[in-house]
């Protein structure tokens, strides 16, 4: 078993690169991730689950869901159904794993990030505690918010102004793919400016780096392969005990475009 893998592509406006340790306590890698720098889109997603059951998932819902961003960005699309047609997307991949698993014996699910770029457009779509974020004029933004039964407490917590001090451990997911036939899927999107950098992470990054830590090592970047794996290196530094896997997107301008904003910064 190979500990890590990064890889480095540059196509057009998008640069991706991404970074995965298995950790120090595991024998087998539950996360897997994916991204096909032509659409542009990516997928990142983590096992849960048995230990066998976990890494199928995850490299079963990647896999689908890329060729099924591939097959949308191929044919016709109406920007008025892409929502759905997304959501879609995602509901048939979870049907799919909840078969795949019942034929085989075995429990498997997974978290999961899956976004696709059109237009100058973010398309994204998350379920369990994987995230996204976005780093834009160096301030590093969550744009999704976890599945779990933490985030449901400090939820309740600022509904109710009550402080509860429940010790909630930060690893129990309230919803994955292949569990239930039900799952919410939470969709956004976003129009991406030059120099985004977009940051998908499974929880053995954001588990033990605070997001401030985050930013800071993204702020400063040398480059974009050494981001990913300066981030793999100082969660392995602090401590984490699980799969670590970090992808990264950073988008440019075209070059009209890019002059165009420098012009607008001239003179406002």
């Amino acid at each position: 078993m190979v500990r890590g893998y990064s890889r480095l592509v540059n196509r057009g406006n998008f640069t991706f690169a991404s970074c995965t340790d298995i950790g120090v306590k595991h024998s087998v890698n539950q996360d897997c991730s994916r991204f096909v720098a032509s659409i542009p889109c990516f997928v990142l997603a983590d096992g849960v689950g048995g230990h066998q059951g976990g890494e199928i998932a995850s490299q079963f819902v990647v896999e689908k869901l890329i060729q099924g961003q591939q097959q949308l960005s191929s044919g016709d699309i109406h920007l008025s159904t892409l929502k759905e047609q997304l959501k879609r997307l995602l509901i048939e991949t979870n049907q799919q794993l909840i078969t795949l698993g019942a034929s085989k014996g075995i429990d498997m699910g997974t978290t999961v990030v899956s976004a696709i770029v059109l237009g100058g457009q973010l398309h994204y779509m998350h379920v369990g505690d994987s995230r996204l974020y976005l780093l834009r004029n160096n301030l590093l933004v969550q744009l999704t918010k976890d599945d779990t039964l933490k985030q449901q407490v400090i939820d309740a917590e600022l509904a109710s102004g009550v402080k509860t001090n429940a010790q909630v451990p930060s690893n129990i997911v309230t919803q994955a793919l292949g569990l239930t036939a039900k799952i919410e899927i939470h969709y956004g999107q976003l129009a991406l400016r030059g120099s985004d950098i977009l940051l998908c992470s499974s929880d053995g990054l954001h588990d033990v780096v605070v997001q401030q830590a985050i930013e800071q090592q993204m702020a400063v970047k040398k480059n974009l392969q050494h981001c990913a794996q300066k981030l793999v290196d100082t969660a392995l530094e602090n401590g984490s005990q699980d799969n670590i896997s970090v992808l990264l997107m950073e988008y440019s301008l075209p070059l009209l475009g890019s002059l165009i904003q420098q012009v607008k910064k001239r003179f406002t």
